[in-house]
C-alpha cells in the first residue's frame, strides 16, 4: 500500500481486540434468504463508493449470495483484520494491504487461489499486470488477487510552474532538470529563510526508492536474507533526496509547514511538485482551484545507461480469502467477480487506481475529457516495480521510517543512516529465517 504503518505484534492485537469490543458473527442468512457473505475492506469515502457500485452489482446479479460489506476506517486496518483471525470471527473476503499480507499468509490466515485461477480464463496471468499480481505470491503460491494497484508519478501545480516562467517538465528531463525546477518553484518571499512555498515533496523513504532503484540501488533484495540500503548507489538515490531538503532547501522536513499534511501542502499550493500514486487522483480533481498535471519521474545518471535510467514503485491492494471460511467458491465468486472488465473499469471511472487488468488500464486510463495526461501513469507502469515484501516487512519498515526521520531532521548523514537501517535490518531478516 501507499503508506507505511505500525507493525502488528501481540500486544497490539489484544489492543485491537479490547478497541474493536464485541466481534460481528460468521456469515449467516440475510434478511431476504440468501446467504449472507462477510466482506471486509478499507480506504476513504471515495473507496467506498467504488465497493458500494461494485456489491450493488453482484447483488442484482444473482439471487443466492448478499455481501455484506464491513468497513473498517483510519490506520488500524490490518490490526483489526488481524484480531478478528485470531479471534476466529475473520471475515469470509478482505481486501489486503501489500505491507501486510505475507505476514498473514505465513500464518495460515488465507487461503491460496491458484486452483481457483485455473477455472477462469479471465483471470489468466497474462491479464494481469505482473507488477501487481506478483506482489500477492509467496512460497510459490497466490494468496491473494490484486483489485487495483497504484504507481509513483510527478504530480505538478501547472499555475506555479507559469508563475515561475516554467514549462511544464518534459518526458526526458533529468535529475539535473528537477533541481532546477525545484530551486525556481522554492519561494521565501520576505527572507526569513522560511519558503512559504517549495519546490518538491516526498511523503514518506517509501517514495524515495524511485530515487534508490533508478541509481540501480536496492533496499532488500530478491532473496530476502540482508538490507543493501547502505550500498554507494543506494545511498547515492537517497543522497538525491536529502540534498533537496539540506543543500538546496527546496523540500519541507517533518514539522515545516506544521498543520498541514503530505497531501494539503499540495494541494493548497504550498508544494508545487510531489512524487505520489494513482490514489492521488481524486483529490486532485476535487481540489478547488488547482490546476495540475502529473509527469514521468525523472531519469537518473545512472552510469549503466548513458541515455539516464528510471524507476517507480508500484503497490497494489489484494483481495483474499479466508482460510477459515466455509463458504469458498462464494468468496471466490465474488473475487472474481471484481476482475471481471466491467467491474475493473470502476477503479478508474471513480480514479481510484489502476486496474488490476491491463488491458481494461489501456482502454480507460486514457481520458480525452480532461486537461491531465493520465496516460503517463501506463507509461510509468513500463518500468514500475513493486518493493520485496516478506513477512517481518513492517519491522524494517520501522527501522527505516526512523532513519529516514533523523535524516531529513539533519540529524544523520545518508550515509550514516543506511549504515544503521542496513545493520538492523539485516539482523530482522536473519532472524525471520
Amino acid at each position: 500500500m501507499h503508506h507505511s504503518r505500525p507493525a502488528l505484534t501481540a500486544a497490539s492485537l489484544l489492543i485491537a481486540l479490547v478497541a474493536m469490543g464485541p466481534l460481528a458473527g460468521c456469515s449467516s442468512q440475510a434478511d431476504d434468504g440468501r446467504l449472507q457473505l462477510r466482506f471486509t475492506y478499507y480506504g476513504t469515502i471515495e473507496d467506498l463508493r467504488v465497493w458500494d457500485e461494485l456489491i450493488r452489482r453482484y447483488n442484482l446479479r444473482q439471487d443466492r449470495v448478499r455481501i455484506k460489506p464491513e468497513h473498517i476506517a483510519g490506520q488500524a486496518y490490518n490490526s483489526k483484520l488481524m484480531a478478528m483471525m485470531v479471534g476466529n470471527v475473520a471475515p469470509d473476503v478482505m481486501l489486503s494491504d501489500d505491507e501486510y499480507f505475507t505476514e498473514m499468509a505465513v500464518n495460515g490466515l488465507f487461503e491460496p487461489l491458484d486452483t481457483y485461477m485455473v477455472r477462469e480464463p479471465h483471470l489468466s496471468r497474462d491479464r494481469f499486470y505482473p507488477q501487481f499480481l506478483d506482489t500477492w505470491l509467496w512460497n510459490g503460491k497466490q494468496w491473494a488477487l490484486p483489485s487495483h494497484g497504484h504507481c509513483l508519478v510527478i504530480f505538478y501545480n501547472r499555475e506555479l510552474l507559469r508563475d515561475a516562467g516554467l514549462p511544464d517538465p518534459p518526458a526526458d528531463w533529468t535529475w539535473d532538470d528537477f533541481i532546477a525546477y525545484g530551486r525556481a518553484l522554492t519561494i521565501d518571499a520576505n527572507n526569513d529563510g522560511r519558503p512559504e512555498q517549495f519546490g518538491a515533496l516526498w511523503p514518506t523513504w517509501l517514495h524515495s526508492l524511485s530515487w534508490v532503484w533508478s541509481m540501480g540501488g536496492e533496499f532488500v533484495p530478491e532473496d530476502r536474507r540482508h538490507c543493501v540500503i547502505d550500498s554507494p548507489r543506494a545511498t547515492q538515490g537517497l543522497r538525491f533526496q536529502w540534498e533537496q531538503i539540506h543543500r538546496y532547501q527546496m523540500t519541507p522536513h517533518t514539522g515545516e509547514l506544521p498543520g498541514m499534511n503530505w497531501d494539503a501542502m499540495f494541494m493548497n499550493g504550498r508544494v508545487a511538485m510531489a512524487l505520489n500514486g494513482s490514489w492521488w487522483l481524486d483529490q486532485a480533481v476535487v481540489a478547488p482551484n488547482l490546476d495540475w498535471d502529473i509527469q514521468e519521474i525523472p531519469l537518473a545518471p545512472n552510469p549503466d545507461y548513458p541515455e539516464g535510467h528510471r524507476e517507480t514503485r508500484a503497490t497494489s491492494e489484494g483481495l483474499a480469502i479466508s482460510s477459515a471460511t466455509p463458504y469458498k467458491e462464494e468468496a471466490w465468486d465474488w473475487i472474481s467477480f471484481v476482475l471481471e472488465d466491467e467491474n475493473q473499469a470502476l477503479f478508474s471511472e471513480y480514479r481510484r487506481g489502476i486496474p488490476a487488468i491491463r488491458s481494461v488500464a489501456e482502454r480507460v486510463i486514457p481520458r480525452a475529457d480532461t486537461p491531465q495526461h493520465e496516460e503517463r501513469f501506463l507509461l510509468a507502469m513500463q518500468y514500475a516495480r513493486p518493493q520485496n515484501l516478506y513477512p517481518r516487512w513492517m519491522e524494517t519498515a520501522q527501522v527505516m521510517n526512523r532513519e529516514w526521520d533523523l535524516m531529513n531532521l539533519g540529524e544523520r548523514t545518508p550515509a550514516e543512516a543506511t549504515a544503521r537501517a542496513a545493520r538492523e535490518i539485516t539482523k530482522i531478516l536473519q532472524e525471520q529465517r
